[in-house]
This record gives C-alpha cells, sequence and structure tokens, in this order.
C-alpha cells in the first residue's frame, strides 16, 4: 500500500525546473528567446518593453502564472521557469505532466490557445 501511495505522488508531482524532462524544454527556450548564453536575458527587453527577461515573459503571461512576486522578478532565470511552470499548469496540465515539449513551448509562445 505505502508503493503504491508513493508511486501515486510522483505520477501526480508537478514537474520542476530542474527535472530531466523539462530541463531540455527551458533551455531550448531560452535559446531562442535571449541567445541562452548564461547570464544572457537578465536585462532582456523585447516587444517594446512588453516582455522581459531571459524567456520574455509578458506581465498578463506572469499574472496568468499566479505565481508569487511581482513580474520584474522574471528577470531572474529560476523565478521565471517557477512562471512558467504555473503558467504551463493552468493552461497545459496534461502536456506539463508528460513533457510534451511541443504544446508548452507553443503555449509558451502563442498564449493559453498557442498549441491550438
Amino acid at each position: 500500500m505505502i508503493g503504491i501511495l508513493i508511486m501515486a505522488s510522483v505520477l501526480g508531482a508537478t514537474p520542476k525546473p530542474t527535472d530531466k524532462q523539462i530541463a531540455p524544454l527551458l533551455k531550448a527556450i531560452r535559446k531562442v528567446e535571449t541567445g541562452g548564453q548564461p547570464n544572457s536575458g537578465r536585462d532582456a527587453v523585447g516587444d517594446k518593453g512588453k516582455s522581459i527577461g531571459p524567456y520574455q515573459i509578458q506581465y498578463k503571461y506572469w499574472k496568468d502564472s499566479r505565481v508569487p512576486g511581482n513580474w520584474t522578478q522574471c528577470r531572474d532565470p529560476k523565478y521565471a521557469e517557477r512562471v512558467m511552470i504555473g503558467y504551463w499548469q493552468r493552461h497545459c496540465p496534461k502536456a506539463l505532466k508528460a513533457g510534451d515539449a511541443e504544446t508548452l513551448s507553443r503555449t509558451h509562445n502563442g498564449g493559453p490557445h498557442g498549441a491550438k
């Protein structure tokens, strides 16, 4: 019984940015958005000031993720990754759980309906 509970908790767990399944996708998105250099992107501003940080997160995206903090924290890669996971949890949880990189990247770039 304990084994079943452990397995259920692992299978239902939310991926973390460091998970083997998600880390390569985050690296690829960062590379596309800001070149992927270790410190690149912290000061990146795009879309005429509407997108910030290494993953070019907009205010509405941040707000929609429901991650506590403030939008300017999206300049920090680790915080921005938590925001992305929060956003994916809301808009494409099945894709997040499955590690569906195409759906996750399309949702990141195109919004809640970006994968459609």
